[in-house]
């Protein structure tokens, strides 16, 4: 295998070309839950777009080659847009219900981030017309957001608690020394 350094092929390599420029500028990640919910709405809003529109877009490309076995570019786009624009749309409603109860409340409470996770499902549930996809998802989504909120509230960064000390290991590796010899 060729391994090809990134200062070779910024192409392949995009991602960490970028990352390294934001370094530089001295921009820091952008975090959903660094300000208020009624604050920076429109960043907010395109920084969860971005992410619903590139897992949209991956569902619909796997959604037209395994599922749909579309046999056109036109079936392939019809696939993607079919995954793309509920994502979308999920992920305005929960920006856009969230945002707007913490302007009309004055708070911003575990209790909106849960509205606001009805109001995600429900788009689910209008897309497939169905009682069955809506409620069970609302309430997944309503565990989730709450949980997260509350973790955010209580200074963890992740649901799964602090930062690990070894990133680079998987979890139940961090928790215990599998280790042949001792250091």
């Amino acid at each position: 295998m060729v391994f090809i350094p990134p200062y070779e092929s910024k192409l392949l390599f995009i991602y960490e070309v970028w990352a390294q420029k934001r370094q530089q500028l001295g921009w820091k990640p952008f975090s959903y839950y660094k300000t208020r919910a009624d604050e920076q709405g429109l960043e907010k809003m395109l920084y969860l777009s971005y992410y619903s529109l590139k897992y949209g877009i991956a569902a619909g490309v796997y959604d037209g080659f395994a599922l749909a076995h579309a046999t056109t570019f036109k079936h392939y786009l019809g696939r993607i847009g079919y995954w793309t624009v509920p994502a979308l749309m999920s992920t305005g409603a929960f920006v856009a219900t969230n945002h707007v109860l913490a302007k009309v409340t004055g708070k911003d409470t575990v209790y909106n981030h849960m509205a606001s996770a009805v109001a995600a499902a429900s788009v689910w549930g209008a897309k497939f017309n169905s009682y069955t996809v809506g409620v069970p998802l609302a309430v997944v989504l309503v565990v989730l957001c709450g949980i997260k909120k509350l973790t955010v509230d209580a200074g963890m960064e992740s649901m799964a608690g602090t930062t690990p000390k070894y990133p680079e290991y998987w979890y139940f590796a961090q928790k215990n020394d599998f280790s042949i010899m001792k250091e």
